[in-house]
C-alpha cells in the first residue's frame, strides 16, 4: 500500500500554521498590546520599557521604541538659567553614538518622570523628567533634564525622539520644562 501524499496546497497550509504557531511562541515579550488612546499608566509603562532597554543596552529594543523621524538634541544648561545645544542627530546617527557608548564602561540611567502631559484627543503625550547617568562603580555622575513627545501610531506608542538638557548634579530638583529651544 503507498503511503498518503497531501497535495500541494495543504501541505502550505499545514507549514503556514506551523509558522504562525512558532512565531507566537517566540514573539517578544516585550510587545505592547494595540492602543487606541494614550493614558498616564501606558505612558508610564512606555518609559520604564525605554529605560529597561537603554540599562539593558540593548540598542535594538531601545531604538524600536521610536519613530523613523526621531530627533535626539543634546543641551546644557549654563549658570545663568540659558541653554546651549550641543547638536542633534536623527535616529540612525543616535543609533551609532549609542553603540559607542555601550562598548564604554558599565552605567546606568534612572528617571524620574516629573510631568505627563496627555492630549485632549489621546494620540499624543509630552514627557518631562530628571535623568541621572551613574557608572557602574558610582564614581560619577551625569545629570539631566529630559523631554520626549510620545505618539500613538497604528497602535503603539513611539517616540520622536528626546532633548536632554545637561544640568548640575545639584540641580536635578527642578521641574524641567516643556518648551522647545
Amino acid at each position: 500500500m503507498a503511503p498518503h501524499r497531501l497535495s500541494p496546497a495543504i501541505r502550505r497550509a499545514i507549514l503556514a500554521g506551523l509558522a504562525g504557531l512558532v512565531a507566537l511562541q517566540f514573539a517578544p515579550a516585550h510587545a505592547a498590546p494595540a492602543r487606541t488612546r494614550l493614558t498616564d499608566a501606558a505612558v508610564r509603562t512606555f518609559m520604564a520599557r525605554q529605560e529597561a532597554a537603554w540599562n539593558a543596552r540593548d540598542a535594538r529594543g531601545y531604538f524600536a521604541l521610536f519613530a523613523p523621524g526621531a530627533t535626539f538634541v543634546e543641551e546644557g544648561r549654563t549658570n545663568t538659567g540659558g541653554v546651549i545645544r550641543y547638536g542633534s542627530s536623527r535616529l540612525e546617527e543616535a543609533r551609532q553614538q549609542a553603540q559607542r557608548f555601550f562598548a564604554g564602561p558599565r552605567s546606568g540611567d534612572r528617571t524620574t518622570i516629573t510631568a505627563i502631559t496627555v492630549a485632549p484627543n489621546g494620540r499624543s503625550a509630552k514627557v518631562a523628567g530628571q535623568k541621572v547617568t551613574t557608572l557602574a562603580d558610582g564614581a560619577r555622575r551625569h545629570c539631566a533634564e529630559v523631554r520626549q513627545t510620545l505618539t500613538l501610531t497604528a497602535g503603539r506608542i513611539l517616540s520622536t525622539g528626546e532633548t536632554s538638557t545637561a544640568i548640575r548634579c545639584r540641580d536635578a530638583g527642578r521641574r524641567p520644562q516643556f518648551e522647545d529651544h
